[in-house]
């Protein structure tokens, strides 16, 4: 992964890495857990200064129905007029960020997302950072890069993604570069035990940290109830020394959270550096072969790995497949790829288009379209673990399984549907992120085990209801005639053999009526 002086020249780059896990904040203790945050968190329209006009009239890239699920306060916008280039609306969100995160949560219903972003006071505590290899075996020259802003989304379900903004911090950086910032910074968890991660110094401090500590350090509070400690190297000090339980070390932190999604932006001039000395291997164009080495975190430069490296070469069959079903080209001046663990756009060309507009566009719409698909993503794979667990022992489950077929539903109600926007082109970068996080076939999966589960319910009903006819028919009817003829023969003025017959009566009747309840009650779908 080291850098070589062969390389394309970035005219605009970034990269959000987004972090899945599992938040707290429930419904029941909602109010008190955002009111723990407020000393680290505020509402995220405070980071967008002169913007928030132009963030407003982002949100409407969604179909009211999705903008109100992602931007659920502007729910409570629609009350107002929105004024001249929404200037009421403004006014209004100035309010908001003024009376803090508390007030901003607890306006918003307590099913609603919630999007919160770090103080900026905080950020700058751990704004710059220095990326080295412990090594330095792997990475020739360390990498110098900024923190622009850090997001948390939390979805009412319990899945939150913790978002950073992070650029090369350097003068002109390489496309090189930023694949090597995408490759060091996207794993939370080694891979194996002897994997070693590389460590980040923030602002040059002497204490160095990891990915996994920057991840486990801005989600306290969010994922346990313990407090915020608001500087990293105290968090840090005091991780030494505490026996709590890290959330990376759960086996959500551990399976969800091993390793952060990458969506990540650059332009390049393909045009001044295309030359004859640039080989293109299996690929059509150098075009398709940067895109695909940008997405897969390959090496860049005059060793070009996917060309002459036999461990990074793919098959063209792999190659024709991405370009089918991943890479999206509309324009000859942009291309793009989305990937299971990565979504990259590439400007080829140096236009004010590519420098200016795209990029905006690309975190402003594509970057909220990307989130809501990782959101059906994690949502399903919980489903269809949990269904895997509860649904092989029913019996012992039974009004578990019950409620995660309800929650499924909701689910499905809420959150997945084939059409999110009108826009043309950001309805086909849906489709492709689906694809590309195989979200489609995931939940074809899930629906099948719901539907098989419901099926299995509903034969069990319908048999039960059949033993009960017959209990009634063929037992009850003889029982209560013999029981009547009884009465008027032998029991006629005798109390207590009318009250012990009756006694045994009232116990089946409790005894059928307790089971029938336990079987067919309102939990039944």
């Amino acid at each position: 992964m080291s850098t070589t002086s062969s390389d394309f020249k970035l005219l605009n780059q970034y990269t959000v890495f987004v972090y899945p896990f599992v938040h707290n904040l429930g419904e029941s203790n909602r109010s008190i857990r955002i009111r723990s945050l407020e000393e680290s968190w505020t509402p995220w329209w405070d980071r967008l200064g002169n913007e928030i006009g132009a963030a407003l009239d982002n949100t409407y890239f969604f179909l009211p129905y999705i903008r109100e699920v992602l931007f659920p306060e502007t729910l409570t916008l629609k009350e107002t007029s929105p004024g001249q280039n929404y200037e009421n609306w403004i006014n209004e969100i100035h309010q908001w960020n003024q009376k803090g995160l508390s007030y901003f949560g607890n306006m918003l219903p307590d099913n609603s997302v919630l999007r919160f972003t770090y103080k900026q006071a905080l950020l700058e505590q751990i704004k710059n950072i220095e990326i080295s290899d412990k090594g330095d075996t792997e990475l020739s020259d360390h990498i110098f890069a900024r923190i622009a802003w850090i997001d948390a989304v939390l979805f009412p379900s319990g899945l939150g993604f913790l978002m950073l903004k992070i650029v090369l911090n350097r003068d002109s950086p390489l496309l090189s570069q930023l694949v090597d910032l995408n490759y060091y910074l996207r794993l939370v968890h080694a891979p194996n035990i002897n994997w070693r991660l590389p460590e980040l110094n923030f602002n040059r401090q002497a204490q160095a940290v990891s990915v996994r500590d920057l991840m486990d350090f801005l989600t306290q509070g969010m994922v346990n109830e313990s407090g915020h400690l608001s500087e990293l190297t105290q968090w840090k000090a005091h991780l030494s020394t505490s026996t709590q339980k890290r959330s990376s070390e759960s086996e959500a932190g551990q399976v969800y959270g091993e390793r952060c999604h990458v969506f990540s932006y650059a332009t390049v001039n393909l045009i001044e550096n295309e030359n004859d000395n640039s080989p293109n291997g299996v690929f059509g164009s150098l075009k398709d072969r940067l895109v695909f080495e940008f997405a897969s975190s390959i090496g860049i430069g005059s060793t070009v790995d996917s060309v002459h490296n036999p461990m990074w070469i793919p098959s063209p069959d792999y190659v024709q497949r991405l370009k089918n079903n991943n890479q999206f080209s509309v324009w000859e001046t942009w291309t793009g790829m989305a990937l299971k663990e990565s979504v990259v756009f590439l400007g080829t060309q140096d236009i004010p288009f590519n420098r200016r507009v795209l990029p905006a566009i690309v975190e402003n719409d594509y970057l909220p379209l990307y989130v809501y698909s990782l959101y059906q993503k994690y949502q399903l794979f919980i489903f269809a673990d949990q269904l895997m667990r509860k649904g092989a022992y029913v019996a012992q489950h039974l009004n578990e399984v019950r409620a995660l077929m309800d929650r499924f539903m909701d689910f499905r109600n809420k959150y997945w549907f084939n059409e999110v926007t009108r826009k043309p082109l950001g309805g086909e970068l849906y489709s492709k992120f689906q694809l590309g996080l195989e979200s489609t076939s995931l939940f074809e999966l899930v629906s099948l085990q719901v539907k098989d589960l419901k099926e299995y319910y509903e034969d069990r009903r319908q048999r039960r209801i059949d033993v009960l006819l017959n209990i009634f028919t063929f037992i009850f009817l003889p029982v209560g005639a013999a029981i009547g003829i009884f009465s008027m023969s032998f029991i006629k003025g005798s109390w207590t053999a009318f009250i012990v017959v009756m006694s045994i009566i009232f116990v089946v009747s409790v005894g059928i009526w307790k089971w029938w309840t336990e079987e067919f009650g309102p939990n039944v779908k």
